[in-house]
């Protein structure tokens, strides 16, 4: 009888070792997954925080773009 409840206590153990390091590892990536969203929102091209108020048109702002413009000479 004592083998069995020696038994049974290890297999316990087992299964709390193994969920606390899944459940660690769950977090790791959770929190590497909110790191590299951080950076990324973070990041200067991606809202603009160097210029923030445009004075024309440069690169990478879509005001120098004049796909969608109106052709006046195509109008009927």
């Amino acid at each position: 009888m004592e083998r069995l409840v020696n038994d049974l206590i290890r297999i316990q153990l087992a299964l709390l070792e193994s969920w606390i390091t899944a459940t660690m590892h769950a977090w790791q990536g959770w929190q590497h997954v909110i790191t590299a969203n951080h950076d990324l929102l973070r990041h200067p091209a991606f809202h603009r925080w160097h210029n923030i108020l445009p004075m024309g048109a440069d690169w990478m702002d879509h005001y120098g773009r004049r796909a969608h413009d109106v052709d006046i000479e195509h109008l009927r």
